[in-house]
């Protein structure tokens, strides 16, 4: 069952198909490599939305063959019917055109999206196929963003049921063992499936002394009873009941009660595996699908076993179920506890009473008997009362003795319960935190790619639009002269083919930016690298091997530190590195200096590695320092303005923070602040 956030991004995802592709089916396919199956939330065929039921995962299956190789598949209807070891689903009736795109989220595969055309055999081609994988990645962030916020919000649940219990558990400690298994029913119900639950507590033999075998476990001896004051099967309770263990023929209940481990038995494959170890008992009559269950224990001491189990699904539990099951069983087991100790003292109460009054009814016969040994007999009642007083102070005094204790057990408690849930609520925080600057990044390079990609069609069109007038004017000046023009005219077209050769010099640039980005398109996204080296890479990339530019600048390294290891967009980080190497030798046309520093900082509780980038040339007015980001800015004749704008996108796409400072006829320095990977490495 998909949550409500799922669906609805799904229903936006298929409405966005709708309008860009011709289709006659879109669906969505949700893998779970748990149960290794495949389940489809969204289905649209021809308009209409179907329901389509899970099923189990199928390697040589269309779209299954998505899961496995993880990448875009397009295929036609004769092709499908050529393959040996490919087969079609849903149905016989095979489209003409298919196209299915994976679903990723950390190089891992978590589904598809897949149009198919029954009419049109070429329908879908690399346009479609890269309208759809960019339609694929957003979905795969946008289903995985949702998934954490519905774990954040069941984590959420859980500790507030928990809370509540606590509380209720302590309020009252007059509950009978009836209506603590009640409260404890009503709480799991809120957070797990409980049509099928039982509480049971063990009543030793006070005169039998239990034993138990690790090694041979079929030796295992339970000499008392256990009583089953809860038990709901198919969501209707039953009556309480109770059972004497038979050595050698043990259920889970008893296993329990020896090991005092929980159980947790997953899948119907598992029970059966269970059972058929020796000494294992199935009393019920059926092996369930999904099982679970916990002791009940306060001081080292057993109390009882709580479990859960669905009849027929697998995976209905998870180990979270297993925690807040277990933790349920902590605060039971007090709660039992408590009753029990208030149901003692109530029973030394009624035998107190029993023995006043049968003492009342000697000394009222011994008074109408022995009339002469009244004083007497008063004498010795006197001591009676003075004996029976200082009993019952010894009596209140260890009762109020032990309503201290259970008190101070419960402030600690409540004292624990309040500081994890602080603890959980920083770490939910920080979490939070993380993925949505996770988010923010990899919107801001899907911008950044989109953008470049934009510029790089722009570029084409460029070299296509005034490739041949270079051509075109030479063949023209040639004309003229042999008419005899004027000089000026003749100047005039040698300034349209320098200004024309410039702009297609430009262009060139930035095309080749561009082919970068795309390229880096291609490989992992954020990986670990040295940023040193990284810097390094990129003073070679600006120099090229040009021994002129080489004598003609003075290169200064300040590296404070050997290595610092950071986690970033390698190519693209490279890229702007270039770019600020390029824009400081731009900046010394007569030559200069150029130094180059590493370091690192700490800024708000995070270790940064600093990359620096000085030069000694003209510098930038500082009446143009709020807008040296701009595409549109560049102090460069002729400049597009493209290289400071790619760096500062580059920058908010890889987590790194950039500075810059700059004055008149001094120079410009520029600093990239990235967060370093692990303090230990970089030294």
């Amino acid at each position: 069952m998909h949550s409500r956030r799922i669906r609805h991004i799904l229903k936006k995802v298929c409405e966005t198909v709708q309008k860009l592709m011709d289709f006659d089916r879109f669906y969505v396919v949700l893998y779970d490599p748990r149960r290794s199956i495949l389940q489809f939330p969204l289905v649209n065929d021809q308009g209409k939305q179907s329901d389509w039921p899970e099923r189990n995962f199928q390697k040589d299956t269309l779209p299954d063959l998505l899961m496995e190789k993880g990448k875009t598949i397009r295929i036609r209807q004769d092709t499908i019917r050529e393959s040996n070891h490919l087969r079609y689903w849903p149905d016989s009736d095979l489209p003409q055109s298919w196209l299915g795109v994976p679903l990723v989220v950390d190089d891992s595969p978590i589904g598809a999206l897949v149009v198919e055309n029954y009419l049109k055999a070429e329908v879908y081609g690399s346009r479609e196929s890269d309208l759809l994988s960019t339609i694929a990645r957003q979905t795969a962030m946008a289903i995985e963003n949702a998934r954490q916020r519905d774990r954040l919000e069941r984590q959420r649940d859980r500790f507030r049921v928990l809370h509540e219990l606590g509380i209720s558990l302590n309020d009252n400690i007059q509950r009978n063992e009836k209506e603590i298994c009640e409260l404890i029913y009503q709480n799991a119900s809120q957070l797990m499936d409980t049509d099928n639950m039982y509480i049971a507590l063990y009543e030793a033999d006070p005169d039998k002394v239990d034993q138990y075998n690790e090694k041979n476990p079929e030796e295992n001896i339970l000499n008392g009873t256990i009583h089953f004051h809860l038990m709901y099967e198919d969501g209707k309770e039953r009556p309480p009941w109770s059972r004497k263990p038979v050595a050698g023929q043990y259920g889970r209940t008893e296993v329990i009660l020896c090991t005092k481990k929980e159980i947790f038995n997953k899948t119907r494959a598992e029970s059966q595996a269970w059972y058929k170890k020796l000494g294992h008992k199935e009393f019920i009559g059926k092996t369930f699908a999904s099982w679970l269950g916990v002791p009940v224990m306060i001081g080292g001491n057993l109390l009882g076993v709580i479990a859960t189990y669905h009849s027929t699904d697998d995976y209905v539990y998870n180990e979270d179920d297993l925690q807040v099951l277990s933790m349920m069983a902590d605060a039971a087991a007090a709660a039992f506890n408590n009753a029990k100790l208030y149901r003692q003292l109530e029973d030394a109460n009624r035998q107190l009473e029993d023995k006043v009054q049968e003492r009342t009814r000697q000394l009222e016969d011994a008074n109408r008997q022995l009339e002469d040994k009244v004083q007497e007999r008063t004498r010795q009642l006197e001591d009676a009362n003075r004996q029976l007083e200082d009993a019952n102070r010894q009596l209140e005094d260890k009762v109020q003795e032990r309503t201290r204790q259970l008190e101070d057990a419960n402030r600690q408690l409540e004292d624990k319960v309040q500081e994890r849930t602080r603890e959980l609520r920083e770490l939910n925080e920080q979490l939070e935190d993380k993925v949505q600057e996770r988010t923010r990044q990899k919107e801001a390079l899907t911008e950044l790619l989109s953008l470049n990609d934009l510029a790089g069609r722009f570029v084409h069109k460029i070299n296509n639009l005034v490739g041949n007038i270079p051509i075109d004017i030479d063949y023209m000046k040639d004309s003229l002269v042999k008419k005899g023009v004027d000089e000026t005219t003749y100047e005039d077209l040698n300034n349209i083919s320098e200004q024309i050769s410039y702009l297609v010099q430009m262009a060139r640039r930035v095309q080749k930016s561009t082919r970068k980005l795309q390229e880096s398109k291609q490989s992992k996204i954020f990986q670990k690298a040295d940023a040193i080296v990284l810097l390094d890479k990129a003073l070679n990339y600006s120099l090229g091997l040009n021994e002129e530019k080489m004598n003609k600048f003075s290169i200064q390294k300040d590296y404070r530190k050997k290595t610092l290891y950071i986690e970033t967009f390698e190519s693209l980080f490279v890229e702007a590195l270039d770019n600020l190497i390029s824009n400081a030798f731009d900046a010394m046309p007569e030559g200069g200096k150029l130094v180059l520093g590493a370091n690192t900082c700490q800024m708000e509780g995070t270790e940064y590695a600093v990359l620096t980038i000085a030069d000694s040339g003209k510098g930038i007015p500082e009446k143009d320092h709020h807008r040296i980001y701009n595409i549109d800015y560049s102090k460069k004749s002729g400049g597009l303005g493209y290289g400071l704008w790619s760096v500062k996108r580059i920058c908010d796409a890889t987590a790194t923070k950039i500075h810059f400072s700059s004055k008149e006829n001094t120079g410009t320095s520029f600093s990239l602040y990235i967060p370093l990977l692990n303090e230990g490495e970089n030294q």
